[in-house]
């Protein structure tokens, strides 16, 4: 997001445009995924037991998604602050944590949405497999997540361990000022050009195109599930159309954020591949304005998760009222039925045995 020499001095629409998009995405992003990590922390905590465990293995992933995207947001003041300054102020060890965190997280939070689409399709439309492992599922969230996070830490090590804050000198001619130089510094990762298009298209592939492919083939056999079994009810036929729509809104959303960010990704390997066309438009002025835009996209997508996901939340947060209100029911239903037991065999057993001659004290007998 950072590897240009140097941001260029922003105009003032841009500089209004660009700080007013960062707080609104940083404030609506935050505040959203605090908020949900409560709430399903809140949840599990109180409805932590083996009757659950359905629900705990999908709040697991809806919490995961939301501390990921949280540790998205938390990076954007650093690229706002470098494209307004035009300089990184931030030190060695802050760009190392901005790539670190940035490539990580980004590709991380992709992930859980392909294995909660996934995790989707099953629970709907093969609900046996779904089912058939409930005791173990908390514990195959645990592993899902180790295997993901190490992975990811994996393939976006290359990128991480060249990252470095590199100054430069800007020599400025101009006419009517005496000539001089400027310096400033640039957070980039100064990966060797042997290994930079190896490196790009194994991560738009497992970054973009293998979790878009994974999202968008179960999301179509989702809603091609829900058609077929919609049936002639008018009301099924209503709650199928709001829930592919919704589906809809969530795959929409995800491409819109992501495409144009990986489309720009690619763009330095091209003129490498297609050699005879003359790519230099795309390094101008106004494709590098666009791919700026294009690189804050996924801080849009990281705080827009959670109002998607928000919905699936209440929808757990009423199953589970529902489930512990039967359990409750079902509860004083056995305890009044052991109680009527009881008074039955007590019933009996005093009227085979009665009871013996008790001396009561008195109440100065008491006192004494």
């Amino acid at each position: 997001m950072l590897n240009q020499a140097h941001p260029g001095a922003m105009l003032e629409w841009e500089t209004a445009l660009t700080t007013t998009f960062f707080f609104l995405v940083f404030t609506i992003g935050v505040t959203g995924n605090v908020w949900v990590i409560y709430s399903v922390i809140r949840l599990l905590y109180k409805t932590w037991s083996p009757v659950n465990s359905v629900f705990q293995h999908m709040a697991m992933y809806i919490l995961s998604l939301s501390v990921v995207d949280l540790f998205v947001l938390c990076m954007a003041p650093l690229p706002m602050g470098y494209f307004l300054q035009e300089t990184w102020n931030f030190g060695y060890l802050a760009c190392k944590l901005f790539w670190a965190v940035e490539n990580i997280n980004k590709i991380l939070s992709v992930a859980l949405l392909a294995v909660m689409s996934f995790e989707r399709f099953l629970a709907v439309c093969r609900p046996f497999q779904f089912f058939c492992c409930r005791r173990k599922r908390v514990c195959n969230v645990f592993a899902v997540l180790t295997f993901l996070l190490t992975s990811i830490i994996i393939l976006c090590s290359p990128i991480i361990y060249y990252a470095e804050a590199i100054d430069y000198e800007l020599n400025i001619n101009d006419s009517d000022a005496s000539a001089g130089s400027v310096t400033f510094t640039v957070c980039r990762s100064s990966l060797p050009d042997v290994f930079l298009p190896y490196f790009i298209f194994y991560m738009v592939a497992f970054g973009f195109v293998v979790p878009g492919f994974i999202i968008a083939v179960c999301y179509i056999f989702l809603i091609r599930h829900l058609r077929q079994k919609n049936g002639k009810n008018t009301f099924v036929t209503a709650y199928t159309g709001k829930v592919v729509r919704r589906i809809l809104r969530v795959v929409v959303f995800h491409f819109v954020c992501w495409t144009p960010f990986w489309f720009f990704v690619i763009v330095p390997v091209l003129p490498y591949i297609f050699t005879s066309i003359d790519w230099t438009f795309l390094f101008s002025p106004v494709p590098n304005t666009i791919r700026m835009y294009a690189s804050f996209l996924p801080y849009l997508n990281s705080a827009g998760n959670w109002i998607f996901y928000a919905a699936m939340n209440r929808e757990l947060r009423e199953t589970v009222t529902t489930k512990s209100q039967t359990q409750k029911s079902l509860l004083s239903t056995k305890t009044e039925a052991a109680l009527k037991v009881l008074l039955l065999n007590s019933e009996k057993d005093d009227d085979h045995h009665p009871a013996p001659n008790v001396v009561v004290p008195r109440q100065e007998d008491d006192q004494l």
